[in-house]
């Protein structure tokens, strides 16, 4: 008898503790980056004293969305600037975008969402 009351007791209080659970998880202070949806990122404005054929890193970034706005392929990325865990890019962080003592001024062109390539 003692068992089955301390059971009823145990169950009826499962929605409250659900409700706080949720609330507490609703609560959260992290941010998640704002996409549109649409997985594109919105090409770099001119930094004023960036030099062509690098990329500094903006909020949200990964180096995926960097390697598609500059074309170039994820290893080349990673080669090019000698990182050594791809996942971890800091905001201010200054790419490589362009192999070594490549022409820049081609190379590194970001390309404007919806333009025909």
């Amino acid at each position: 008898m003692r068992y089955s009351i301390r059971m009823q007791t145990r169950i009826s209080s499962l929605p409250l503790l659900l409700a706080l659970g949720f609330v507490a998880g609703c609560a959260s202070t992290v941010t998640a980056p704002l996409r549109d949806g649409s997985g594109a990122v919105p090409p770099a404005a001119a930094v004023p004293g960036q030099l062509p054929g690098t990329h500094i890193v903006r909020p949200g970034e990964t180096l995926l969305a960097v390697s598609r706005q500059y074309s170039v392929s994820l290893p080349e990325l990673v080669a090019w600037n000698r990182l050594s865990d791809p996942n971890q890019l800091s905001v201010g962080q200054v790419l490589r975008v362009a192999p070594p003592g490549a022409e820049t001024g081609a190379v590194a062109t970001a390309i404007p969402l919806g333009a025909e390539v």
